[in-house]
């Protein structure tokens, strides 16, 4: 288990956001967090990213686990080029690499006792950049950008020059160049189309934030690609979209009340959604949903 929310319990003076929710994520498991403007999705995220508080109940992530998160907007103000900005995320290796070409120049005119030393610094950087596929890093930079759509042609654009859209899939080009664990998505299809724009794949792990129940099949559905996906409703009640294992699919989300009162799904062979414990999210007004995430 990669990360576990329990009975998260999150209130904005007396307006109660999120109430005792509780969920979980498996490796290679995609989630779905449904629910309108103010329902909570952003302020749960921000409690997964530890940047808020929760009033009680605790995040628990297994050790190691790492995380990325795209935001809904992107404040992007960079002067570099589209390529140099996603570039930066491996500067390390580049850093790596320079160090490489120093020391092999300093190997040129060193006596015989400093020759040794460089020897081997020479060969644990060596060891390093290679471990860190330092010689394909260029390549990958390259093969992310082109998975998200991006023409050779367009990797020396400014980022100024960028629409929303642009700088959504350039922000999600330097994640993925990262590898995280678990990608937190918030709302990613406000700028970007899932399934129209991406050729390059996910991580199997990620949490995406989308306003509106999505059936099997559509933009951004949890339960299309490699693992298994569920969904939880933050705005009435938790429940689940549950893949069938042997044939990646699943039943198509149902009402609540079709769920809680046991209906079969539609779809022959298809499970039904299944109704976790409730979390209790309240309604709010439109004013008290401003308010929220």
């Amino acid at each position: 288990m990669l990360l576990t929310c329990q009975n998260i319990q999150k209130s904005f003076g007396e307006k109660t956001i999120l109430d005792q929710v509780s969920f979980h994520i498996e490796e290679r498991e995609k989630t779905a967090l449904i629910g309108c403007n103010g329902a909570g999705k952003t302020t749960l995220l921000r409690i997964i990213r530890r940047e808020l508080e929760p009033d009680s109940g605790q995040v628990v992530m297994a050790k190691g686990t790492s995380l990325g998160y795209l935001a809904q907007h992107q404040d992007m103000h960079s002067s570099r080029t589209i390529y140099q900005e996603v570039l930066k995320e491996k500067q390390y290796l580049l850093d790596m690499e320079e160090k490489m070409r120093q020391t092999e120049l300093a190997m040129k005119q060193a006596d015989e006792e400093t020759l040794e030393k460089l020897m081997n610094t020479y060969a644990g950087l060596t060891q390093q950049f290679e471990l860190n596929n330092g010689y394909a890093c260029q390549s990958e930079v390259t093969g992310v950008l082109k998975g998200l759509g991006f023409a050779e042609d367009d990797f020396h654009k400014s980022i100024t020059t960028l629409s929303g859209g642009q700088k959504t899939r350039v922000s999600l080009a330097c994640l993925l160049l990262n590898k995280p664990d678990i990608l937190l998505l918030d709302e990613p299809t406000n700028h970007l189309d899932m399934a129209g724009n991406l050729s390059v794949q996910l991580p199997g792990s990620r949490i995406d934030c989308v306003p509106r129940p999505l059936l099997p099949g559509q933009s951004g559905h949890p339960g299309g690609g490699a693992g298994t996906g569920k969904i939880y409703d933050l705005y009435r009640k938790l429940f689940l979209f549950q893949p069938e294992k042997s044939t990646g699919k699943g039943s198509p989300v149902q009402s609540l009340a079709e769920s809680a009162a046991g209906n079969p799904a539609s779809g022959g062979s298809h499970r039904q959604a299944q109704v976790l414990q409730p979390g209790k999210i309240h309604p709010q007004s439109r004013e008290q949903r401003k308010t929220a995430g």
